[in-house]
């Protein structure tokens, strides 16, 4: 089954379930790349998906990708959005680590992150890939992982 045709899968079960809930919210796919696509759900009380920390919008993402890729060969990365939550908080992490960075550069001194999920570690070490004078690698294990970022040295 072609990544299209998984979106509109995912889609429609997204609407049947705002529909159930009678949240008036309106679902889209936003985005479909290769090997995934987005859905962004907004209006009406679209908020009410996010819950706490993202928890319900994580499990939410999960099942749809759990219905979606059940039956086919081949997983695809499913993303979804509601309210604009994943955007404003990825752009929150953007800048905190910018801001973190510039500590580090200042106090030539590592700073240890709070642990986070995958997804946050990823968008950390992505804003600060190209950075001229701080890397970033993670460490611990499971729950505990979280990111370092470090001066880089002459």
């Amino acid at each position: 089954m072609s990544v299209d045709a998984r979106a509109a899968e995912a889609l429609n079960f997204i609407k049947k379930m705002i529909d159930a809930g009678d949240l008036g919210a309106t679902a889209r796919v936003s985005e479909v790349v290769e090997d995934g696509f987005e859905i962004e759900i907004d209006g009406g009380r679209s908020e009410l998906l996010v819950g706490r920390g993202g928890n319900a919008l994580d499990a939410l993402q999960f099942l749809v990708g759990i219905i979606v890729n059940r039956k086919h060969e081949g997983k695809v990365r499913i993303t979804i959005d509601a309210a604009g939550y994943r955007r404003k908080h990825k752009e929150a992490l953007e800048a905190m680590a910018l801001e973190i960075a510039g500590q580090v550069i200042e106090h030539d001194q590592e700073a240890e992150l709070d642990p986070q999920p995958p997804r946050d570690r990823r968008i950390i070490h992505n804003v600060l890939k190209e950075h001229p004078d701080v890397y970033t690698y993670s460490e611990g294990e499971g729950d505990r992982r979280h990111v370092v970022i470090s001066p880089k040295k002459d």
